[in-house]
């Protein structure tokens, strides 16, 4: 597909600097009392180690949730992946209580480990289905309301290539479970050079009851054909622009479509870079910037979610535990990132708020 002309990003381009000012902080609507439905349609949220600091730091840049894993680090000597044990997960839970946050959970029911010899393939084990629910038990054993989504798969399932029969059956276990937990999918830009034949052989829509949309022009822009470079580009603005414009285009003929109007869309935009990678392809402080407002314009128009101003932002890796693979630099990195994020924020926040009834917005506020 040629990236080209879409009515999003011909608008955005246009006004692209008027979309860019950032209103002033106020303060956030309050995530008790609210509906699971409002508090995903506004959720912002950046995975990262679960800390008093860490939180600190993300809920003073705007993000209003968390994101919690049930792996429990890497065991270097057995190979193999821990899983968090009951103490660590009331501990997260009670900690993002205690910033008033809602919560995600990555709750995997296949891991990607590394192959013991160089040059090999990475493998993937999966719990059975009774480890995999007895791992859904524990989570819902301990949580409260705070929990709006909970997904199975560390990473995008195209890429992974899991079987669509294999993520219907897991989501069938977590609704019979725990009923009560929203099922998440993932997608990303590896969709997009599939056949219609293929993607249907990894997309289960009516498995989730929303979807994390990762968007990550630079790191995976070449996975379709479409690689960038701001440092190579006469105009990085408007590169990136016409990129967004055709990428949600894309997607949304290839999976978007099949969903349902209240299986809302989160948008995890690129705030990440690994070490070593070309200068052009590091996203700039104004990239995030044009992500934020071009993925959600575009998905209001396209997909028709005008009420959703949701997104995810990718924070730090773990603080020194052992993982067996590369670990992106994030948000905590690069301070200009966190002053962008955090009016970006201030904007969706305030977004937000506008759709709420009056006497809700009133109850709401901190």
């Amino acid at each position: 597909m040629a990236i080209g002309s879409a009515g999003v990003c011909a608008s955005a381009n246009a006004s692209i600097l008027s979309l860019l000012a950032a209103p002033a902080q106020r303060p956030r609507v309050a995530r008790a009392g609210l509906s699971r439905y409002d508090r995903l349609r506004s959720a912002r949220v950046a995975p990262g180690p679960i800390t008093d600091v860490v939180l600190r730091r993300q809920t003073g840049a705007g993000l209003n949730a968390a994101m919690l894993t049930d792996l429990g680090g890497w065991d270097a000597a057995a190979r193999a992946w821990r899983r968090a044990d009951e103490a660590t997960i009331a501990q997260q839970l009670e900690l993002a209580r205690q910033f008033d946050l809602s919560v995600f959970v990555e709750i995997p029911a296949v891991v990607v480990v590394p192959p013991a010899t160089a040059g090999e393939s990475n493998g993937l084990v999966q719990l059975s289905d009774s480890e995999f629910r007895e791992r859904i038990g524990l989570w819902s054993r301990y949580a409260r309301e705070e929990i709006i989504g909970v997904f199975f798969v560390t990473d995008d399932p195209f890429f992974l290539e899991i079987a669509a029969t294999d993520l219907e059956r897991w989501s069938s276990i977590s609704r019979q479970t725990a009923p009560e937990l929203p099922i998440l999918g993932l997608a990303g830009e590896y969709v997009l050079p599939m056949t219609a034949q293929q993607r249907a052989v990894h997309w289960a829509p009516a498995a989730y009851d929303g979807l994390l949309l990762l968007n990550y022009p630079y790191n995976l822009g070449g996975v379709w054909g479409h690689p960038l470079d701001h440092q190579k580009s006469p105009d990085p603005d408007g590169a990136l622009a016409t990129y967004e414009s055709a990428y949600i285009e894309a997607m949304r003929q290839a999976i978007l479509k099949d969903l349902q109007p209240q299986q809302i869309v989160v948008p995890v935009i690129q705030t990440f870079y690994y070490t070593g990678d070309a200068p052009g392809s590091i996203p700039r402080q104004r990239d995030i910037e044009i992500q934020s407002r071009l993925v959600h314009a575009a998905m209001q128009d396209a997909l028709g979610q005008s009420d959703n101003y949701a997104m995810g932002y990718y924070y730090d890796g773990p603080d020194g535990q052992p993982y067996p693979f590369a670990i992106p630099q994030g948000i905590d990195s690069v301070p200009s990132w966190s002053e962008t994020i955090a009016g970006e924020n201030a904007w969706l926040e305030a977004e937000f708020r506008a759709t709420l009834r009056p006497s809700r917005r009133r109850a709401a506020m901190h």
